[in-house]
């Protein structure tokens, strides 16, 4: 399991992740928790808030506290690091970004965990475009989701030609309202307007990509991408169990070009012979046992953001 993220360690989207406190602010609690009893085994992030070098340590981590730290980790041997890079969180990328970037902690990530044959949970939030978005800095903005688009780019190149990775890109929020008034060319920044310095309703866009992605589409609650991710090839109404109303669905939607819920399982947009045999090898699948380990990567930041899941079948 891990943590990725360009905020501080114990900043409110890891600490939803790895920590179980009755506030966002409790940073020594949210620390605590980690260090203790969640105990991801990647911690990458702003240090300080609460992360403490000693305090890892004694949890068993081995701690990183610069690029030339991230660089030296031998990702087939370390089970348990914590990168604590500076105290605070990352540097914009449009001011330097430090000498650590979202796409070097997510790339290193990957290589400690995908040594697991049993597959693994990661997080990865590219944390200050939220910022930015609340600062109306468009430059900032911009800057950061750039980088948080090549930490994408690199997930998908390790992920292409796998058959057990979900990768999926969402947001927790829209910040700033962020409206594009006009197109000033290659090179140069748009002309924007911002509604507000918040956060803001606006529904959000979600791209997935590899295992079960079909069953990511249309207007969807937060909470129901769990039981998208968990889904049995066969559980075409997301109800967690794979039985004969969604046999029935297969049986409507046979021969016909349709979506996940109208029967097609691998994403080829047809219903037939292999989307049969999927629906027969999960008969009976019940997700609230959770059969064999689903695991899960998301990246969010205030306008975009990465999910991923991957299972070894």
């Amino acid at each position: 399991t891990g943590l990725v993220t360009t905020t501080y360690m114990t900043h409110a989207t890891p600490a939803g992740f790895g920590a179980h406190e009755s506030s966002r602010n409790n940073n020594a609690q949210i620390a605590n928790d980690y260090l203790t009893q969640t105990q991801p085994n990647v911690l990458f992030g702003g240090g300080a808030n609460g992360m403490s070098v000693a305090a890892a340590q004694t949890a068993g981590y081995t701690v990183v506290t610069d690029a030339a730290g991230l660089a030296g980790i031998d990702t087939n041997t370390e089970t348990y690091v914590s990168g604590q890079f500076g105290s605070y969180h990352l540097p914009y990328e449009y001011d330097g970004g430090g000498d650590v970037h979202l796409s070097d902690m997510t790339t290193t990530a990957l290589d400690m965990l995908d040594n697991d044959a049993d597959g693994f949970f990661m997080m990865v939030e590219g944390g200050r475009i939220d910022h930015a978005g609340h600062d109306n800095n468009l430059a900032r903005n911009v800057y950061e989701t750039l980088e948080f688009s090549a930490t994408v780019t690199d997930i998908l190149a390790w992920a292409a030609g796998r058959d057990d990775t979900l990768v999926v890109v969402t947001a927790d929020h829209e910040t700033g309202g962020l409206t594009i008034l006009a197109d000033n060319g290659p090179g140069a920044l748009p002309t924007v307007s911002w509604s507000t310095g918040s956060h803001t309703g606006a529904n959000v866009p979600v791209y997935a990509w590899g295992m079960n992605a079909g069953a990511f589409e249309g207007a969807m609650n937060n909470t129901d991408f769990w039981a998208a991710v968990t889904a049995g090839p066969g559980d075409f109404n997301l109800d967690g169990v794979v039985d004969l109303i969604d046999l029935a669905t297969l049986g409507d939607g046979y021969g016909l070009g349709t979506t996940w819920a109208g029967g097609d399982t691998n994403g080829d947009r047809t219903v037939d012979l292999l989307d049969l045999g999927a629906f027969g090898e999960s008969y009976g699948y019940d997700s609230s046992a959770i059969p064999e380990p689903a695991t899960l990567f998301l990246l969010a930041c205030g306008a975009t953001g990465l999910l991923r899941s991957r299972r070894r079948r």
